[in-house]
């Protein structure tokens, strides 16, 4: 099987998957055991970008989904152990704060995204046997470290 990626666009999460375990099979794969590979699945933000700025119709049970549906073909195929990040608030992106609109929007798909995705996780640990989900909350840490920054900034 030949594998192509075209070189004007960057495959979805669900591509790269795809393309990940179809390389597994090649003759001259020479990847570590899936059982023992950490996954790292971080998508939706681009979406969420794509929602603000475009009105590109998505929901964020759509992006979760994306994850858990992500999950399950690489548990499927022998996957075990997940680190799963939740977004920051992208209505926080410098850009974004010179719109109100753009930051409120964001936002809110964020608000409503992240815990959907953290009772998907662990619908996804109760459901899957031996599995391993390790959530990261991104959006705590954004927000500790703007804080953090705000209460040293000179005066």
């Amino acid at each position: 099987m030949e594998l192509v990626i075209p070189n004007d666009i960057l495959p979805n999460l669900e591509e790269q998957i795809r393309l990940y375990i179809a390389l597994r099979t090649t003759k001259y794969a020479r990847m570590p055991d899936i059982a023992t590979t950490c996954f790292t699945l971080w998508s939706g933000g681009n979406h969420i970008i794509y929602y603000v700025e475009d009105d590109t119709p998505v929901t964020p049970q759509q992006i979760c989904d994306h994850i858990a549906n992500a999950i399950t073909e690489l548990y499927n195929e022998g996957g075990r152990y997940f680190i799963v990040p939740n977004l920051p608030p992208l209505g926080d992106k410098p850009n974004y704060l010179k719109v109100m609109a753009y930051h409120k929007k964001a936002n809110a798909f964020v608000n409503e995204y992240n815990p959907l995705l953290q009772t998907r996780v662990a619908s996804l640990q109760q459901q899957l046997t031996g599995i391993t989900i390790v959530p990261f909350d991104v959006y705590s840490v954004f927000l500790a470290v703007r804080v953090s920054k705000a209460n040293s900034a000179p005066d």
